[in-house]
């Protein structure tokens, strides 16, 4: 019997954007001498991206809200009340820092 494991093509652009950042900040960087350096912790930490860390802190809040639910139940109470107004903040604010960058 064979598995078949299909992982979505999300997480492997994930993947390769964590390895690409990894190299940028570790080997890429050189001086005027073109002698690479190794990034240290505080400028790896200056160059990350920091919406990652509101994303998972964000997706924590929202599965410990939600863990007590069942579909139905989520579906019928968190989407409405939880999910809704999250989801039309993330649109205003897509529309306001798109009219602001010109």
């Amino acid at each position: 019997m064979r598995i078949c494991v299909s992982i979505p093509s999300s997480h492997i652009d994930g993947a390769k954007a964590r390895f690409a950042f990894s190299l940028d900040s570790t080997r890429w960087e050189s001086d005027e001498n073109d002698v690479a350096r190794k990034a240290d912790a505080r400028e790896i930490w200056a160059r990350f991206p920091k919406f990652v860390i509101g994303f998972a802190i964000a997706l924590a809040l929202v599965t410990w809200i939600a863990r007590h639910y069942s579909l139905a139940d989520y579906r019928k109470v968190v989407t409405p009340e939880f999910v809704a107004p999250i989801t039309a903040l993330r649109t205003w604010a897509f529309i306001f820092c798109s009219s602001a960058s010109g």
